[in-house]
This record gives C-alpha cells, sequence and structure tokens, in this order.
C-alpha cells in the first residue's frame, strides 16, 4: 500500500461525511491487517486519526472506530499500542464525560485482545494511572477505573505476580474497601470484584490485612450493611484457594451468626446464600485444613436445604383453588409471595455445599447418610426447578461415592469380594506381569539364537 493511499485515508477520516468517515476507517483496518507497512511517522498519524474519531459527533463512527481499533492493536508496534492505552486512560478522567463510556469500551478490548507480549507494558502504562484514578471525587471515573484494573488483574496475574512493583495494592485495596460504603449498588459489586481479583496477588501479610478488615466490617446485628463485605469475602474465598487456610478459624466465627438469623427478607437470603458459597469454597480448596469445622458445616448445610419460610404445608391443598380464583380475575396477592421469595438462592447454595462435602469429604458425610436421603425424600416437594435438580444431583453423587469407595460390582460377586477398584488394580499388576514374562521369554529366544549361530 502507498504512502499516497494511505495520505488519502487520513483524510477521508475527517472528512465532513460521517458515511466517508466510517468507511476510511474500515479501509484503513482492512489495509493494516493485510500487511500494510507502515514506518514510525505513518503509524502514529494513523493512530491518532483512530483517536480523535472517538470523539466523534456519530455514534456509528465511535462503533467502528472501537471495532477497528480492536482489530489492529495486534499489528501495531508495542510503541503505538501504549500510546493508544495511555491517551484513553487520560481521556477517561480529562475527556468530555459524554464519551467517558466509549474511552472504557475501546480500553476494555484493547485489554482483551492484548497480545501476551504487550502485557508487561500495557499494565506498567495503564495500571498507576487508572490506581490513582480509584480515589478520584467522580464516582463515573472510579467506576470505570475499578473495572478497567479487575481486567487488567485477570488477564496478566502471571505478570503482576512476578513484578509486584507495577501495582500499589495496599493504596488500591483501600480504596476498594472505602467504596463498599458507596450507596452506588453498582460501585460496591465492582469494587468487591476488584478485591477478588486483586487478593490472587497479594503477599501472605497482604491477604490477612484484608481479610481481617473485612472481618471488623461485619456486623450481625446490621445484615444490610454488612452484605457487601461479606459479598467481598465470598470473591476472595473464590479466587485464592488453599491461602485462604490460615484464617479460617476468624471466617468460620464470624459468618456463624448469619446462618442463624430467621430473618426472611432478600438481604438475608443473599448473606445466607454467599456465607453458604464461602463454605464451599473453603471445603473445596482447603479439605484437609477444614476438617475442625465439617461438623458445623454439615450441620448448617442440612438445616439450610430445608429453609423455605415463606412455605406452608397447610396451604399447599388450596394452590389448585387459588389458581382457579385467579383465573377467574380475583386478586393476585398471593401470587406476590413467590414472586418476592428468593430463599431458593439459600437451597441451591446449600445443596452445592453439599454435594461439595460428598466429593472432597465423603468420609465425614457418610455417617448422616441415612439422615440425607431421608431430607431428600422430604425436599422433593421443592418449589424451584433448579433446586430440585440439585437435589436429586445429592442423591447421585452419594450413590456414586458408595459404588467408588465400599461396595463390589455385581462381577466382582462371583470371585471375590472385593470393592470393585481393588479388582481394577489386581488386573493391572496381573497384566503387569503378563506383560513381564512376554517380555523375558522373548530375551530368553533370542539368547538361544545367537548360542546356535
Amino acid at each position: 500500500m502507498s504512502e499516497s493511499k494511505i495520505a488519502t485515508l487520513l483524510k477521508d477520516m475527517e472528512h465532513g461525511d460521517q458515511d466517508n468517515r466510517e468507511m476510511a476507517a474500515t479501509d484503513m483496518c482492512t489495509e493494516i491487517i493485510k500487511g500494510a507497512q507502515l514506518n514510525e511517522a505513518l503509524e502514529k498519524s494513523v493512530c491518532n486519526a483512530y483517536i480523535k474519531q472517538l470523539e466523534d459527533s456519530s455514534i456509528n463512527v465511535r462503533d467502528n472506530v472501537v471495532k477497528c481499533i480492536s482489530k489492529i492493536c495486534s499489528k501495531i508496534s508495542e510503541a503505538q499500542f501504549g500510546m493508544i492505552a495511555n491517551k484513553l486512560t487520560e481521556c477517561i478522567v480529562k475527556g468530555s464525560s459524554e464519551f467517558r463510556d466509549v474511552y472504557a469500551t475501546c480500553l476494555k478490548t484493547l485489554i482483551g485482545e492484548a497480545d501476551e507480549s504487550f502485557g508487561t507494558s500495557l499494565c506498567s502504562a495503564l495500571l498507576e494511572p487508572l490506581v490513582s484514578n480509584t480515589g478520584h471525587k467522580m464516582e463515573a471515573v472510579i467506576e470505570q477505573s475499578i473495572d478497567l484494573i479487575n481486567d487488567l488483574l485477570k488477564r496478566f496475574s502471571v505478570i503482576l505476580v512476578h513484578n509486584p512493583n507495577m501495582i500499589k495494592r495496599e493504596i488500591l485495596m483501600k480504596n476498594l474497601i472505602s467504596q463498599l460504603n458507596s450507596t452506588n449498588v453498582a460501585l460496591k459489586k465492582k469494587a468487591s470484584s476488584c478485591l477478588g481479583s486483586l487478593a490472587v496477588i497479594m503477599t501472605p501479610k497482604q491477604l490477612s490485612d484484608l481479610i481481617s478488615l473485612l472481618l471488623k466490617k461485619i456486623n450481625p446485628k446490621n445484615v444490610a450493611a454488612s452484605q457487601p463485605f461479606i459479598e467481598t469475602l465470598g470473591a476472595v474465598a473464590e479466587t485464592v484457594g488453599y491461602k485462604l487456610a490460615p484464617n479460617l478459624s476468624s471466617i468460620m466465627e464470624a459468618l456463624r451468626p448469619f446462618c442463624a438469623i430467621d430473618d426472611p427478607s432478600p438481604t438475608d437470603h443473599d448473606v445466607k446464600e454467599i456465607c453458604l458459597t464461602v463454605y464451599e469454597c473453603s471445603v473445596r480448596k482447603c479439605p484437609k485444613e477444614v476438617s475442625a469445622y465439617l461438623d458445623e458445616i454439615l450441620h448448617t448445610a442440612l438445616k439450610m436445604l430445608e429453609y423455605d419460610p415463606n412455605y406452608n404445608p397447610d396451604a399447599a391443598g388450596q394452590e389448585a383453588m387459588d389458581d382457579d380464583m385467579n383465573a377467574w380475575g380475583e386478586p393476585e396477592d398471593m401470587q406476590q409471595v413467590a414472586e418476592d421469595d428468593y430463599s431458593w438462592k439459600v437451597r441451591r447454595a446449600s445443596a452445592k455445599l453439599l454435594m461439595t462435602m460428598i466429593k472432597y469429604r465423603n468420609d465425614k458425610v457418610k455417617a448422616v447418610y441415612g439422615k440425607l436421603i431421608e431430607l431428600i425424600v422430604s425436599r422433593l416437594c421443592e418449589r424451584d426447578e433448579t433446586v430440585k435438580c440439585d437435589v436429586l444431583h445429592i442423591f447421585t453423587d452419594m450413590i456414586k461415592g458408595c459404588l467408588l469407595y465400599t461396595s463390589p460390582s455385581p462381577r466382582d460377586l462371583s470371585t471375590s469380594r472385593m470393592p470393585s477398584s481393588a479388582c481394577k488394580k489386581k488386573k493391572k499388576k496381573k497384566n503387569e506381569k503378563k506383560t513381564k514374562n512376554i517380555k523375558k521369554k522373548k530375551k530368553t529366544k533370542k539368547k538361544q539364537k545367537k548360542k546356535k549361530k
């Protein structure tokens, strides 16, 4: 592609007609993808032209240029890639608030599409300004910055573990925790998720400090205020895995009261679900360290599986009559209870916890198999279909656990009383002996032939 052709496209990208600007940007993108050779000056001009179009008055042009930048990011030099990323980060704070979402979307695509080799330069260029933005006065800037930091932490966590000086973890942790008190629900959720991603690259001391800070903010007397901190604890538990082990005792002590509260409010249901999720992560990722708390966790799981405060068994027989009444135009007040009932989340989390315990610590669950079967049978009246499926999965997991560890298979009954797993091992040993004998015979035959010769 000639320099004159590129110069023509650059002019068209600033044309008065929006269709011409959009077409020129698309054509430029196509030529770069095909392998057009650009010198440093031309490449810089092309990147500046694309950045300029991000503030175009036409929505179609802005959407198109975001797609074009994401396509050419693997074809341009690392220096120009960093220049685009830096410019977009500046625009999030200093640019027009009208286009802030466009800048953030473009940066998200850059982070997602960037080559792994660009990871180090991208993190070193973006993390410092983005971390400082988390202390900004404007909530919109903070929200976009936290979202982008979360993407960087998820994509380049390995690079950040090996280069700890790239990110100021203590400053970021304090800023994110302060946002958990915000009235903006979306901002709280993003801060919680980002803290979960940040926990992966923390040192053991920093992780312990984070968990202790979260636990201090948890108060059973104020469930609503404690919810974002419990959610963050759940996000951290999901990401750090076995690193959670040293803090298990303090976590169990802090979460215990929330599972005992009988308040049929949606907030309470969400908190109970998160507590059970933390228990499930502990059993799955710290199966040995959690041994001291297994009895308590198992008791809570069995109790929460039948947690249904809005269900009245005596009124169950009236459902058909209620449906007929509603069909004839009666008020649907009774349907509102079902629509606003989120207790199924608690039962679903409890079912997942029991499945995890059967898989990782079946030795403890076996002692209550009889009680668990009775509970499963009683929960076949479950109103939510997804929870009912999970309850049935518990039963299938129990059967698999029994077959795998204790009972002999039908084919073993005629020969021995050993479990099928033991028979498989015995067969393997026999096969190994056979192959060794065959190899020995072959060697002896070869030696005999050599002697005869």
